[in-house]
């Protein structure tokens, strides 16, 4: 263990992000973009300013990639999509500028949230997808079977233009998958950064805002009195938490030990699904998943800011702020030219801090399906909860309007669905053993999260009704829909969906267990943080020891792959055995693929078996079959083992 943390280590302090001096330029715009893009539009009562901050990242991130996207399709390229980024950045800079709002942030304390958080985040982030200067990239595991095909996505849409949103792993369909993402990575890689740089910087930043305001939501239930420990609790098992797994590790792996406690996931390596890791290991999610990071981040942001909206509907419904409290914003004071008299009607009681803040946020929301379709519904169910703990018509407005935004993107998606299976009605379809079953896997994958959180949704419901409501209620509807309905057909994927639940109780959960405050009641919440934090501390030392010895690109892919760009035309439809090699040289080139990674299509509901069975009639044909085939697919290269380049039209 010790030699796999002093390689990562040394990793850490030789990061490659860009390729040119100018990316680091654009880097820093864009952090002060994102900077002033939080303070300006989050109030100032929602946070401090170093969260506030930390908030413009994601939806900065949202807002932007959706303005590149209908750049891209409108006919321009990812260049013209950037520059458009650019300008709108520059604007926020100088916006923020003229009303003052970064002098917030220029507080060694805020300062010191602000930078230890992101260099947390990006250590973080980083040890889940990152580039060396000798053009390695390293991951964990969560990252490194998906992540050659989210830069194959990438490299394809920054190399392409007129908006050709043809999926590059599997020549002749659509992109099925919010691609937000991964065209924010083509963007960034068009401004100079590298492909380690391109998706590790936008994920460390979404981690910061996910951590920081974890915590805040925590701290405002829980009170300032202890606002410390409440953030630190709420943050550390973010990354942290898991069930009874270990508990099972040292009954079922028979090397285990308590001597030999980091690095026990090892010897069950092949059980991990067995033992339910893949369920409740929260870092190799966070860190590893980064469109469910920006997705999560934007959901966090905007329960802070419902759930500051619905406590003053609370406190102070139909009243006005206190003496010498103005939390009127720049933007705020800008749009009621436009919302005119409508915030100023206070039906069921709405909230007078100036709900019209909220209106950037019901259209961020609506943009959601392009980024992470799961957020949306989950997001969608946070209005939802807000209407019902504020009973305020002005938010059943704004979340109509999140929904008419999002409508064509999700009707759009939907036609690229055409065939069935999969969505499919399966109560209980993770666990078997019936009833008894299913509670035993939710047993061993919460763990004491369980009944901690039940206590904390029933004494909060008592203690804060609007609060509760708004963070209870969409969790129980998103934990109650992802166990009867199974969203995806690999299994783990709908793990984000339950994720997302569990994080909008997080909050109350950690809230409760501050509050309590019978004798012993700090050493208690210790320990239950601990065990709670088992399972992901005796899977750390595997993760490390993975990204050592399997590297997805190393400096040798960098070299063919360089070549392989050279030889072939950007329109090429290429055969290669990337059907069954993931990290595939070819995925840093963007050339589309005859069959990408058996494990990336079959889980995004492609025609795999009829895809991979031709692919074998092709690598076994003689050359007048293979000449029929290959002409009939489409193909026009073909990549052999030894990574030569044959033209199709050329043999045939």
């Amino acid at each position: 263990m010790s030699n796999s943390v002093a390689l990562f280590l040394a990793d850490l302090v030789r990061p490659a992000l860009f390729e040119a001096w100018g990316a680091a330029g654009v880097a820093v715009l864009l952090t002060v973009a994102c900077c002033a893009c939080g303070l300006l539009l989050l109030p100032k009562h929602v946070g401090s300013p170093a969260l506030r901050a930390l908030a413009g990242f994601p939806f900065l991130f949202l807002a932007g990639g959706a303005v590149g996207v209908l750049v891209y399709l409108a006919g321009g390229t990812v260049r013209a999509s950037l520059d458009v980024l650019l300008i709108l950045s520059a604007g926020l800079v100088i916006a923020a500028l003229w009303y003052g709002v970064l002098r917030e942030l220029l507080q060694w304390r805020a300062l010191a949230l602000f930078g230890g958080l992101l260099l947390i985040s990006f250590a973080l982030a980083f040890f889940g997808w990152g580039e060396t200067r000798d053009g390695t990239v390293r991951a964990m595991s969560g990252a490194w079977g998906d992540g050659p095909l989210h830069t194959l996505i990438a490299e394809a849409l920054l190399r392409r233009s007129g908006g050709d949103l043809s999926m590059p792993a599997f020549a002749g369909e659509k992109l099925r998958e919010p691609f937000g993402y991964d065209f924010g990575a083509a963007m960034l890689r068009a401004a100079g950064f590298t492909v380690g740089g391109a998706f590790t910087l936008p994920a460390a930043a979404f981690l910061a805002c996910l951590l920081g305001w974890s915590g805040a939501l925590a701290v405002r239930l829980a009170g300032q009195k202890t606002a410390r420990l409440t953030f630190a609790v709420a943050a550390l098992l973010v990354l942290t938490f898991g069930g009874f797994q270990w508990a099972e590790m040292a009954q079922r792996t028979s090397s285990w030990a308590p001597a030999r406690f980091f690095g026990v996931h090892e010897p069950a390596w092949n059980k991990s699904e067995e033992l339910g890791l893949i369920w409740a290991n929260h870092v190799n999610t966070f860190v590893s998943q980064r469109h469910l990071l920006l997705a999560a981040a934007f959901l966090l942001v905007l329960a802070a800011m419902l759930l500051s909206t619905v406590q003053c509907a609370g406190d102070v419904a139909g009243g006005s702020p206190r003496r010498g409290q103005s939390d009127r914003g720049p933007f705020q004071k800008f749009l009621k030219v436009f919302w005119g008299m409508a915030a100023d009607r206070r039906q069921w009681g709405d909230p007078p801090r100036h709900p019209r803040a909220l209106l950037p946020f019901a259209i961020a929301t609506g943009l959601l399906p392009l980024f992470h379709t799961h957020a949306f519904l989950a997001a969608g169910l946070l209005w939802i909860g807000a209407v019902f703990a504020s009973r305020s018509r002005l938010l059943v407005g704004l979340g109509v309007l999140a929904a008419l935004v999002a409508a064509p993107i999700v009707l759009w998606q939907a036609t690229l669905f055409s065939r069935a299976g999969f969505l499919s009605l399966a109560p209980g379809w993770m666990a078997s053993g019936g009833l008894f079953g299913w509670c035993f896997f939710w047993l061993k994958n919460l763990g004491l999260f369980g009944p901690l959180a039940v206590l904390a949704v029933t004494r909060g419901y008592r203690r804060e009704q609007r609060s509760t409501i708004l963070l209870a209620l969409p969790a129980v509807i998103l934990f109650a829909l992802a166990n009867i309905i199974q969203f995806q057909p690999y299994r783990w994927d709908n793990f984000k969906l339950l994720l997302l639940a569990w994080l909008l109780l997080l909050p109350l959960t950690v809230a409760e267990m501050i509050r309590w405050q019978f004798v012993g009641a700090r050493i208690l919440t210790g320990g239950l943080v601990l065990v709670m934090s088992l399972t992901t501390l005796s899977d750390l030392a595997t993760h490390l020891k993975f990204r050592v010895a399997y590297p997805v690109y190393t400096s040798a892919d960098r070299a063919v792959a360089h070549r392989l760009e050279k030889e072939l035309p950007s329109e090429a439809v290429v055969l290669a055995r990337t059907d069954v090699t993931h990290n595939h040289p070819l995925t840093l080139t963007g050339r589309t693929l005859l069959a990408g990674y058996g494990g990336w299509l079959w889980s995004r509901n492609f025609a795999w078996t009829e895809r991979a069975a031709l692919v074998e009639s092709l690598w076994s044909a003689d050359r007048a079959q293979f000449c029929t085939l290959a002409t009939r697919a489409g193909i026009t290269h073909v990549v052999d083992a030894g990574f030569r380049v044959r033209s199709v039209a050329a043999e045939c």
